[in-house]
């Protein structure tokens, strides 16, 4: 028999632990299942042999006041640092607008780490299904493991949400689906890039071009979490479609076609170089809301809760992820019994 809690979320990036610890903390049983191997999604660091590099996000920015809050707790920790106040696009003049760019210390995917602290979670967990019972909610894996609950959060992107409650004959009110169909992503190839001598980026270290192929590039040795000179490099939306379904060889020698400008040199040397596919990046448009929160009727019209989180609300931002599965996790709380 399925163990049962209060609360399944799905998904343990940055907007599943935040609505996690808000259930928990409100004396909420809750759990967490994540497809991947770490918890944090696309606050993702990976190792290249004797370097680290940040893959996802990059850094965050912060306008919500909650939010404030807790990265100067961060930052007294030490978790967090102030890397930047504006990026440079290659011009003469490096942009400087005098609002903090945070970065974590040891990569991004620490933060989530230190925020899954104390929380129950599994990794390694690919849904199937997520249906209606007469008690609630009832999730399937791909390996046949079920799962029970009271409420269920969805925290992936909205594409792969929709797909699981479709797989288990979900309906949901025509205003909420409607608004959930019309979420739309943008893809991005990464390439992780390990590479002879300096780099000559400006400082900070990295760049940002906006309606370039090449949109963003740093060196992590110079953001200081890593040990080599390994470049983080994202490709535009546009050009990430058009390299997509490339080999990863083939698609790091055209990015490094396009890199030699920026190095100022053709023999630059890649020694080493990975490749990561993020088909839903960013969401080009942000919901109306913080979250969406719906009660799903059953055949005899008893209702249970499923929230959405995500940065598809609140922006397409580290901070909207942040404080859409906050905001999201509280909302749900009030609902969930002890």
């Amino acid at each position: 028999m399925a163990l049962h809690h209060n609360v399944l979320v799905i998904g343990a990036g940055l907007s599943g632990l935040m609505a996690a610890r808000m259930l928990q903390d409100a004396g909420r049983t809750v759990r967490l299942l994540d497809k991947g191997r770490s918890v944090g999604g696309r606050m993702a660091t990976r190792r290249v042999g004797d370097g680290k590099a940040d893959t996802g996000a990059q850094f965050f920015t912060v306008r919500d006041a909650e939010f404030d809050a807790y990265v100067k707790g961060w930052i007294a920790q030490g978790i967090v640092f102030e890397w930047s106040r504006g990026w440079s696009d290659g011009s003469l003049n490096p942009a400087r607008d005098g609002h903090p760019r945070y970065a974590v210390r040891d990569g991004m995917n620490a933060l989530a780490k230190h925020l899954s602290n104390g929380l129950d979670f599994a990794v390694n967990v690919e849904l199937q299904s997520v249906r209606r019972t007469v008690t609630g909610w009832q999730l399937t894996d791909t390996e046949g493991e079920v799962y029970a609950s009271d409420a269920v959060v969805l925290t992936a992107p909205v594409p792969q949400s929709l797909k699981l409650i479709d797989n288990g004959g979900v309906v949901l009110p025509k205003e909420a689906r409607a608004t959930l169909d019309s979420v739309q992503y943008e893809p991005c190839l990464v390439i992780i890039a390990e590479v002879n001598g300096a780099t000559g980026l400006p400082a900070p270290g990295a760049m940002q071009r906006h309606n370039s192929n090449l949109y963003w590039i740093a060196d992590n040795e110079r953001k200081g979490i890593s040990k080599t000179h390994l470049l983080t490099i994202q490709c535009s939306g546009p050009f990430s479609r058009a390299l997509w379904d490339l080999h990863d060889e083939e698609v790091v020698r055209k990015v490094r076609i396009d890199l030699m400008p920026i190095m100022g040199t053709d023999a630059f040397e890649i020694t080493a170089a990975q490749v990561k596919r993020w088909r839903y990046s960013r969401p080009v448009s942000d919901l109306p809301g913080d979250y969406l929160l719906v009660d799903v009727a059953d055949a005899a019209g008893s209702t249970a809760p499923l929230l959405f989180v995500g940065d598809a609300w609140c922006g397409a931002r580290v901070e909207g992820a942040f404080v859409s599965g906050l905001r999201g996790g509280r909302a749900l709380a009030e609902k969930v019994g002890k």
